[in-house]
């Protein structure tokens, strides 16, 4: 008779996370296909053809075995590149920076699900394509 149960909530619980996962991907298409403005050009564009570039910032060393690393920055200190004029925008000055950072950091959606193409830009160096080996790093 336990065992029974068990079944049976174990099916319940399979059939919860398949229904979970259908939900997540339609959260996902919904952010992708929100509209951003370029703030240089003004042609609007969703959010799935924009490229994401990730920026790092470097920790100096401060100790025999501390610092001398580089961190990611938070997302809305990240750039989004347009796709019609290649553009670079900073997230943080960008009218839909909630609806990002709440795609990237609230729903846990990865830049890569989100965004045409990833950059990564450490420092001041130019933005370099992240790889998919790269991507399962981050």
């Amino acid at each position: 008779m336990e065992m029974t149960k068990l079944a049976v909530l174990n099916r319940e619980l399979d059939a919860l996370k398949a229904k979970e996962k259908l939900v997540r991907k339609g959260k996902l298409e919904i952010f992708r296909r929100k509209l951003l403005c370029c703030l240089h050009c003004k042609k609007t564009r969703q959010l799935l053809r924009w490229d994401f570039v990730q920026d790092h910032w470097y920790e100096k060393p401060w100790s025999c075995n501390g610092g001398d690393t580089w961190h990611m920055t938070e997302t809305k200190c990240c750039h989004i590149v347009c796709p019609e004029c290649n553009t670079m925008n900073y997230v943080y000055n960008h009218p839909k920076m909630a609806v990002i950072v709440l795609a990237r950091d609230t729903e846990h959606f990865s830049s890569e699900e989100l965004f045409a193409r990833v950059f990564d830009q450490h420092g001041n160096s130019y933005p370099k394509l992240r790889t998919p080996e790269e991507a399962t790093e981050s």
